[in-house]
């Protein structure tokens, strides 16, 4: 999932698309979710770096800004709109005080740095060496 929205989607959307960006951010939005959880647990230490200084880090009011994006949390909305042409943009600003390309950067930066860490670990060339769940690699 990580590697499809970092990698992929670029490729098939435009990069202002809301599509994009919000796929992109709840992908790097849970990812990170899931990795925090793990942080404190012994032998999961790796995960620290993956998530210092990322996305629930970097951007404030994250839960209400996931709900908007997620599920189009119309509620809190109304009170953003601005007036300009890009209501998802003035939603965004008013949550969080940054852009919605802002916000789109911080969200590609975690979802490359998890990505170029599983890459490096779980690449089929990693896994060979342990036969890991896909037979004998002939």
């Amino acid at each position: 999932q990580v590697n499809t929205a970092y990698s992929l989607l670029p490729y098939l959307l435009p990069s202002d698309s809301n599509l994009l960006i919000r796929m992109q951010f709840i992908t790097a939005y849970h990812t990170a979710r899931s990795l925090f959880k793990l942080k404190d647990i012994s032998g999961y230490e790796f995960v620290k770096p993956l998530i210092n200084d990322g996305i629930l880090e970097k951007i404030p009011n994250i839960v209400t800004i996931r709900n908007v994006l997620a599920h189009y949390g119309l509620r809190e909305t109304k009170n953003y709109l601005a007036g300009n042409d890009d209501v998802l943009d003035d939603v965004i600003r008013g949550l969080s005080g940054m852009s919605k390309m802002d916000l789109a950067t911080i969200a590609v930066e975690q979802l490359n740095k998890i990505s170029i860490w599983t890459r490096e670990r779980y690449s089929k060339t990693q896994l060979k060496k342990v036969r890991a769940l896909f037979g004998s690699h002939t």
